[in-house]
């Protein structure tokens, strides 16, 4: 994961299988191709281990906004993103929006 990650950004672990990834000054469009990057290698990487076996991995993305402005705020938006990502079949990136249904 660290290795699709840029020098900027900031990988913690958030919670037994939960990571948080900080991206300054990143862009949506740079947000979900970093996700995409990071969504990729790992199930390129646990087919290898697991030979064979798959297992997938949902993201979730929240962008600092006039609304998301806290750090409480935005690993809740990420959090409900991440869930919807699960809901919707698993494996991909969703990007949180306040519009969602999800909310």
């Amino acid at each position: 994961m660290i290795e699709q990650c840029r020098r900027s950004d900031i990988v913690c672990r958030f919670g037994g299988e939960e990571f948080v990834i900080l991206m300054p000054a990143a862009n949506q469009t740079t947000a979900i191709e970093r996700a995409e990057k990071i969504r990729l290698c790992y199930q390129e990487e646990i087919t290898k281990l697991l030979k064979g076996h798959t297992a997938t991995l949902s993201i979730g993305i929240a962008m600092w906004n006039k609304e998301l402005v806290d750090l409480e705020g935005l690993t809740k938006a990420a959090d409900q993103a991440m869930y919807q990502a699960k809901n919707s079949g698993r494996n991909q990136v969703i990007v949180y929006s306040a519009d969602s249904t999800n909310k």
